[in-house]
């Protein structure tokens, strides 16, 4: 299945992997025993040790069905805008939450906000992911028709 719907399911996995350790380490530790700095330290290094294994899963996952010239393309685009799409996509997520609070009562006013910061992430990660792509494989073609060792 070589296509977008399998991209974006791709990258909507590793979407959830970062999103999910950015979630689950501040929740794990006790707030009274880290300072604000350490805090900070904490979830920063949740954030590139989960975005390093969700780019590690997506270079992996792509190379079965793209060159590894596109899946590693891919991966890096992933790499760099993980942080910034989940920088986006937190501020964004009070309006899921809000709409889930409403509809299905406080409790779920974080699963709206954790279901919120994945989509967001995953439509701004997905879309520059496709336009890299799209890049890649045509560079990678104009390549292959211009061949340097023909030229004069």
């Amino acid at each position: 299945m070589r296509g977008k719907l399998q991209l974006f399911l791709i990258v909507g996995k590793a979407a959830l992997i970062v999103t999910a350790g950015c979630f689950v380490v501040p929740l794990l530790t006790p707030k009274s025993a880290l300072t604000g700095i350490e805090q900070g330290a904490l979830i920063l290094t949740a954030l590139v040790l989960t975005t390093g294994v969700a780019t590690w899963w997506i270079f992996r996952k792509l190379q079965t069905d793209y060159t590894r010239r596109e899946a590693r393309a891919v991966a890096t685009t992933f790499a760099i805008l993980a942080p910034a799409s989940l920088a986006i996509a937190f501020p964004l997520s009070l309006l899921p939450a809000g709409y889930a609070e409403i509809l299905l009562g406080s409790r779920f006013l974080l699963l709206g906000a954790f279901v919120g910061i994945v989509a967001i992430t995953t439509s701004l990660n997905f879309l520059l992911c496709l336009f890299t792509l799209w890049m890649t494989h045509h560079i990678i073609k104009l390549e292959s028709t211009h061949n340097p060792d023909t030229a004069c």
